[in-house]
């Protein structure tokens, strides 16, 4: 399935003074922080146009994230996200050998199918739109190096994480440039992925500064939500999936208001990207601690800006490795005090007790001792909060498109 959202652009047609266009994938399933990444990129493009195909259904997020962008949607969910789970179930209930040789094979035929359908659709878009270079979002996709390569344009791509299975040698040798958000992901690439040092750039993610810079609105979404005036009101803005380590807050709450503090706590995101079982937990636990009152859910939100405008602390609390975390930037510009989890991007990014607070992953009790440490020290939670608010004018939108743009005239150059 495939739609096509072209926004008046004509097929075919680039404005003069542009360069060229680029085709960006996006291989991610939920609406998360990869593409919100490529979301910056894309808007904000000086000498490129963007073409954007995102594999995943065609959804109310990317169309409030990518308007005036010419998008397109292959519906990648049963390759990507189904696969594994279908042949846990193969191998799992069919009690016949025969009969579960035979399902995986007719499985691995199907599979096999379906990418080459979705390389003949690439290759079409990059000849119908003549483009330039291929920038894929969310790692060294097999699928986009293949449909770049049958085209003949150079390729580059984007490491947003931890990816655990090395890619194909022949992938990873076509790609010309990979892009790490960290030292720590750069470092992952070379040695667990087999990415040649000389091939790694590092460009750190970037947000949108003005989009944060009404710090000193306290917002009517208090009242909106019952929060009263002596509340002290914390926050965390993420998908709700276990990595992000929503529990680990809700436990860390709970403990801090069987102490006394009026606390609020505000979950910006939802659990669209398989997550539902996740938040049943949190909800039964929350439920199970009588601390109903103390939460709000607020789902996926188009503008988190009023949002932080509104907690008086963030909270980071990831139990799994993050490959950056936009929160932590998010917050800075927000002007309020991060706290965050030991593990991944956070340690890179935060210098402990300057720019924030670092505590150990997967320990309410240590982040409850944190929030505690804030709540009682004002005078110290503002100023990891101007600290923060400082640092935070190093991860504007210029600096990653210069980055980036001059790649592309680099990448492009070489190829004419």
């Amino acid at each position: 399935m495939t739609d096509h959202n072209p926004q008046s652009f004509i097929p075919g047609a680039m404005p003069d003074e542009k360069k060229g266009k680029i085709l960006y994938i996006e291989t991610g399933m939920g609406f998360g922080g990869s593409a919100i990444s490529l979301k910056q990129i894309v808007k904000n493009l000086r000498n490129y146009q963007p073409v954007v195909v995102f594999y995943a259904a065609s959804g109310q997020y990317f169309s409030d994230h990518f308007q005036g962008i010419d998008t397109r949607f292959f519906d990648l969910r049963f390759t990507y996200k189904q696969k594994d789970t279908l042949r846990d179930f193969i191998q799992k209930y069919t009690k016949s050998t025969l009969i579960t040789k035979l399902s995986l094979k007719f499985f691995s035929y199907f599979s096999y199918f379906y990418d080459k359908v979705t390389v003949y659709k690439l290759c079409q878009i990059i000849k119908d739109e003549n483009i330039a270079l291929m920038h894929i979002n969310n790692g060294i996709d097999p699928i986009a190096v293949n449909a770049a390569r049958r085209c003949g344009i150079p390729c580059i791509a984007h490491s947003r994480g931890h990816e655990q299975v090395p890619p194909k040698t022949k992938n990873i040798n076509y790609i010309v440039k990979l892009i790490a958000p960290t030292q720590k992901i750069a470092h992952h690439d070379h040695n667990h992925i087999g990415v040649p040092s000389g091939k790694i750039t590092v460009i750190h993610n970037s947000i949108d500064l003005n989009s944060y810079s009404n710090k000193n609105c306290r917002s009517g979404l208090r009242d909106n939500y019952g929060i009263e005036q002596k509340d002290v009101v914390i926050g965390m803005f993420a998908r709700i999936i276990p990595m992000k380590g929503q529990l680990v807050l809700v436990k860390a709450v709970c403990q801090l208001r069987n102490m006394g503090y009026p606390i609020k706590c505000i979950f910006v995101g939802d659990a669209s990207d398989y997550g539902e079982s996740y938040l049943k937990e949190i909800r039964s636990y929350i439920n199970e601690k009588g601390q109903g009152d103390a939460f709000c859910f607020a789902g996926y939100q188009s503008d988190t800006a009023k949002y932080y405008a509104a907690v008086d602390i963030v909270v980071h609390p990831s139990i799994d490795e993050e490959a950056f975390g936009r929160i932590i930037i998010e917050a800075w510009a927000s002007g309020r005090p991060i706290v965050a989890s030991d593990i991944g991007a956070s340690l890179e990014l935060i210098r402990h007790e300057d720019t924030g607070l670092i505590v150990e992953q997967n320990n309410p009790s240590e982040l409850a001792k944190a929030l505690e440490r804030l709540i009682t020290a004002p005078d110290f939670a503002k100023k990891l909060a101007e600290a923060g608010s400082r640092q935070a004018l190093n991860y504007g939108n210029g600096p990653l498109i210069s980055a980036i743009e001059a790649i592309y005239d680099e990448t492009i150059g070489r190829q004419n």
